[in-house]
């Protein structure tokens, strides 16, 4: 069967995303390779969203802790390979202050109103897993949220944040 015989047959363009892999992009905003953000060990191990009947919030979800900001992902996570088919759709952050944590923020995008995001609670919701890399430094929380994006330029990320300035650090004495 030739390729474009089953993309018309399975032809369903709600559901579909595209991306691009461009390692320069990598390379032009993520100038610091030895942050601890680009080693998965220091991030919290996937969370599906939503519950087993997909009408809530799973208790996982629930159960994240309140001591801690962080930047967080929500990524599609297909089925043929999950192992493998994972594509980021969405980068945030989350300041850590008296009245926001990560667990808060989690929970708050299960009403949220913006049109992309319940687009993609509608159409993959029982597919969309979140992860998140916990730290209580708010500059840091800024700094990596906006290299991430500028980075991996995610579908439901409505604004791509100016680049941000990177200096070396000069020791003052």
């Amino acid at each position: 069967m030739r390729r474009n015989a089953f993309d018309i047959e399975f032809e369903d363009r709600n559901f579909e995303i595209s991306f691009n892999l461009n390692p320069q992009r990598w390379i032009d905003n993520c100038p610091d390779c030895d942050n601890p953000i680009f080693c998965e060990d220091n991030w919290q191990p996937e969370i599906k969203y939503l519950n087993s009947t997909n009408d809530g919030i799973s208790d996982e979800i629930k159960a994240i802790p309140s001591n801690t900001g962080g930047i967080y992902l929500f990524f599609i996570k297909g089925i043929t390979l999950p192992f493998m088919e994972k594509h980021i759709v969405y980068v945030g952050r989350c300041h850590y202050t008296d009245l926001q944590n990560i667990n808060k923020r989690a929970k708050e995008y299960f009403t949220d109103k913006r049109p992309k995001i319940k687009n993609m609670f509608k159409r993959w919701g029982q597919y969309v897993y979140y992860r998140y890399y916990p730290d209580i430094n708010n500059d840091t929380i800024d700094k990596n949220e906006v290299m991430l994006i500028r980075a991996i330029k995610p579908d439901f990320n409505e604004d791509i944040p100016d680049k941000l300035d990177f200096q070396p650090i000069v020791k003052a004495f």
